[in-house]
């Protein structure tokens, strides 16, 4: 009786397991989002002493299947600066993006004979005063841009309409085999492709893919892949979400165009995970018993931003000054100063006052004035020090998570 029941348990157990299996489909985000892995980001020492040298770590792996030329983390968030009261740079002046900029080179994929070798680099800077024996804990983000290809292959089937009947074909989904990487292909067009009767040599058949963004990033156009440290972040996140597609030919007898006329590669934007992209697909040498297999290869070029995050303990220790002074290399405290007031500002290279990735900016921060959300003056874009000024205490106001600091920077630099 037990030994009977004990089957039954067993058997449904294993229907279970073959019924999960089969409604999960594809590959899972593990297998298919690989690229670059963050395998260290920290300060050290941690905690740091007010007012001493604190080194930021961090350690890149390609775990992929395409080669990095270049990635660059940018570090952003806590209180970056001139000055006694913000992390600044080893002689205590403010830290520009470049400085805070960590430049990757030749990150290769892992090879038949090769492993991916781990790359390291740090930057240094002083770490805040403080009151004596008090504790401030600082959390860090950085944005990796890079970069990345995502190849797909399958083979398509293409069959005349007496050819599908002869072989009594069946249409069904082409399996495309795509490379390791966070952006995953599909055909969306059905196999075997059939042609119906035509008196024409060539014929032309409508072949979509469909990209989904399977990792823990962003896309964004590949046009706009950093090529230095001293990048805009602002035009990367006009073009978050990005992917360039195309479709391979098949010598002269296959052949795809974009069906917007833009050429073999197209443009499309991903949207809630996912972007379609079609083709024309022209097909020659075409008769009534006409049938072949042919090797299709797409291929999506982006690129990609990653964001990982440390935190960091400052600790008075006694060995800092009083809140407002700034502390010499001897350990004296200076007399106090204004920071806000000593530092003055000017537009970022690039930007002026007509800038729309400033505007749009200026436009938010005024309708929150009005709308009595922020107290004090509208920004008068005409005026970059004063614009900069109140632009630079709403990055660092956490109720507007859409403007921090490094996008202060990419509208605003020191004069």
């Amino acid at each position: 009786m037990n030994n009977t029941k004990n089957k039954a348990v067993l058997i449904l157990m294993i229907l279970a397991a073959i019924v999960s299996g089969c409604t999960e489909g594809g590959q899972t985000e593990d297998e298919g989002s690989t690229s670059l892995t963050v395998n260290e980001f920290s300060g050290f020492p941690n905690p740091v002493p007010a007012n001493q040298n604190v080194q930021f770590r961090m350690q890149l792996v390609n775990d992929g299947d395409e080669d990095v030329d270049t990635a660059f983390a940018r570090l952003y968030n806590p209180p970056f600066g001139g000055g006694a009261q913000v992390f600044s740079d080893e002689n205590g002046d403010n830290p520009g993006k470049q400085a805070r900029t960590l430049q990757f080179s030749d990150l290769r994929a892992e090879g038949d004979q090769t492993p991916a070798v781990p790359q390291t680099r740090q930057v240094d800077f002083q770490a805040p005063d403080l009151p004596r024996d008090r504790d401030l804990s600082y959390g860090f983000n950085a944005d990796i841009f890079f970069g990345y290809e995502t190849v797909g292959d399958a083979e398509i089937q293409i069959l005349s309409e007496e050819a599908f009947r002869e072989e009594g074909a069946t249409q069904g989904s082409a399996r495309l085999e795509n490379s390791r990487a966070p952006i995953q292909l599909e055909v969306r067009t059905p196999t075997p492709i059939r042609i119906f009767d035509s008196q024409d040599s060539s014929v032309t058949k409508q072949f979509c893919v469909i990209a989904r963004n399977q990792g823990q990033g962003t896309p964004f156009d590949p046009q706009d892949v950093p090529s230095s440290s001293d990048f805009n972040r602002v035009s990367i996140q006009d073009a978050e979400g990005e992917v360039e597609i195309g479709v391979q030919d098949v010598g002269s007898q296959v052949t795809f165009t974009a069906d917007d006329g833009g050429g073999q590669t197209k443009t499309v934007e991903i949207l809630q995970g996912k972007a379609v992209a079609c083709f024309d697909m022209e097909i020659s040498g075409v008769s009534n018993t006409f049938q072949t297999t042919v090797p299709i290869r797409v291929e999506a070029d982006y690129g990609y931003k990653k964001t990982d995050n440390a935190n960091l303990r400052v600790d008075g220790r006694g060995e800092a000054s009083e809140v407002g002074g700034t502390t010499n290399t001897d350990g004296n405290a200076d007399e106090n100063t204004d920071e806000s007031s000593a530092t003055e500002f000017t537009y970022a290279s690039g930007v002026d006052s007509s800038s729309s990735e400033l505007l749009n900016v200026v436009s938010t921060y005024n309708g929150e004035v009005d709308s009595g959300n922020i107290d004090g003056s509208e920004i008068d874009p005409g005026d970059p020090n004063q614009a900069c000024q109140k632009l630079q205490d709403f990055a660092n106001n956490d109720d507007y998570s859409n403007f921090d600091s490094s996008d202060f920077e990419d509208l605003c630099d020191t004069a």
